[in-house]
């Protein structure tokens, strides 16, 4: 396997296009491209960061670091018009993704505690749950 993310990355991409909410890889584009009901209220949605490898503390080879098992974390921002929303998504994003093992990676396990915050100074107001998930890879050469 060589030393890339971006199959793995696109597996959990996949998972998550499984749930009904839009999802954004890095950002959200601009308001004009998002989602609103009928009354102007915006729909829930979904943005995943990728982190890149780094050394896990578990595993080494004795041949080369290039065969070490790596780790790898993705953040996951559940985005609502109100705090409870936000919370739903977050629920739904956790059951999908607690568990997964994509092809040549481990299982997605949740790691530290999930935070929740708004951003009342974007109109409309936006609430955020965020979710963090780990996971092994480079686990197959």
């Amino acid at each position: 396997m060589s030393l890339n993310l971006l199959a793995v990355q696109d597996q959990i991409v996949a998972k998550l296009r499984e749930l009904p909410q839009d999802v954004y890889e890095t950002s959200a584009p601009d308001d004009s491209k998002l989602k609103f009901d009928a009354n102007g209220t915006i729909l829930p949605y979904i943005v995943i960061e990728y982190s890149d490898m780094y050394e896990s503390l578990t595993s080494g080879s004795i041949l080369s670091s290039r065969y070490d098992t790596k780790t790898s974390y993705i953040v996951v921002s559940c985005i609502g018009p109100t705090e409870r929303s936000a919370r739903q998504v977050a629920g739904l994003v956790r059951d999908k993704l607690t568990g997964f093992v994509p092809t040549d990676a481990g299982e997605l396990t949740q790691s530290g505690g999930g935070i929740a915050y708004a951003g009342q100074d974007i109109k409309p107001n936006r609430y955020v749950s965020e979710l963090a998930f780990t996971f092994p890879v480079n686990i197959v050469w």
